[in-house]
């Protein structure tokens, strides 16, 4: 006998992208649970093929509740059963889905662009209906208010601690400075130059006395070309590739950072907890829109026109 979900529903979350967008999903993911305790809070994680495939079980110490093929049929979702392209097989998954495709387990698909604005909507859902949600989740109001649980979850492993390149974080006037090329090269993402990073690290010496310059990419040869003007700098070359996930740790260390247009520095960010931090972040994350997540607090650096604006949000 199938069992179909009653009273209470269901909400799936889906994950994809690499750590950052993940890591933002998780934060959405438990505000739900928080939000919905009696409801079933379950999650996608079929499309987290970019990159290093789900990163968060690996890095750290959290567990998710994964929807099943099995929950997915039983929410009336047509899904393969069997991967085989054989007739017997077709036949089986046919029977099945049509089966146990009930009207009143259907799942209600909600897709949010959006992702930088904040909507109260996915916090008063009716919680005897069964949703898919679908979007980055990108902005602190989703998840501000269990900051101090992210804080715990999202930590990394005591190993980490022995780094040479942290210890001189943690005893200097350190600034991250995240440069993110590679894959977003020739893409909708690839709209910071340099000169927003010239603009950044003079509003910091304008502010902090004698800094020093932590510079986390993922191309580190054009990192030492861009950044050949600065002095007093440390190019962090030691976390690349399945390792890469440590800049965000080593970055959330740092007394300050300079933000790139990615979730991967947001995180370095938005962990940092110096109380007396400055936040760099450029106004724009994509060509095709003029907006960028931001915190209270955050430095905002107008690159569209020339950056001549540097404003406090």
């Amino acid at each position: 006998m199938f069992l179909v979900y009653k009273g209470n529903g269901v909400i799936i979350v889906e994950f994809y992208g690499g750590l950052g967008n993940q890591m933002l999903q998780y934060a959405f993911y438990k505000a739900l649970k928080e939000k919905y305790p009696l409801t079933k809070i379950k999650v996608d994680i079929t499309r987290c093929t970019a990159h290093y495939g789900f990163e968060l079980p690996k890095i750290f110490d959290i567990k998710l509740d994964v929807v099943t093929k099995w929950e997915y049929i039983k929410l009336g979702k047509m899904i393969l059963l069997f991967n085989s392209n054989g007739f017997i097989q077709k036949i089986l998954n046919s029977i099945i889905c049509s089966f146990i495709k009930y009207k009143q387990n259907k799942l209600i698909y909600m897709r949010d662009e959006n992702f930088f604005n904040f909507n109260s909507k996915y916090f008063n859902l009716d919680t005897k209906s069964n949703y898919y949600l679908s979007s980055c989740w990108f902005t602190e109001g989703y998840f501000n208010h269990i900051k101090e649980m992210l804080l715990l979850d999202f930590q990394i492993p005591e190993s980490t601690y022995n780094s040479s390149v942290l210890k001189g974080i943690t005893n200097s006037e350190s600034v991250s400075v995240h440069l993110r090329r590679g894959d977003y090269i020739n893409t909708e993402y690839d709209v910071l130059t340099i000169d927003y990073y010239k603009k950044a690290i003079d509003y910091i010496n304008s502010k902090v006395n004698s800094p020093l310059f932590f510079i986390f990419s993922n191309d580190i040869e054009y990192a030492e070309n861009a950044f050949n003007f600065l002095q007093n700098k440390v190019i962090v070359s030691e976390n690349q590739g399945q390792n890469s996930y440590k800049d965000i740790f080593f970055m959330s260390k740092c007394k300050h950072n300079i933000n790139a247009n990615s979730s991967f520095s947001f995180w370095g960010a938005y962990l940092n907890c110096n109380k007396n931090k400055i936040v760099i972040a450029p106004n724009i994350y994509l060509r095709s829109r003029e907006d960028y997540p931001t915190c209270t607090g955050w430095v905002i650096i107008d690159c569209k026109n020339n950056y001549p604006e540097v404003k406090v949000i």
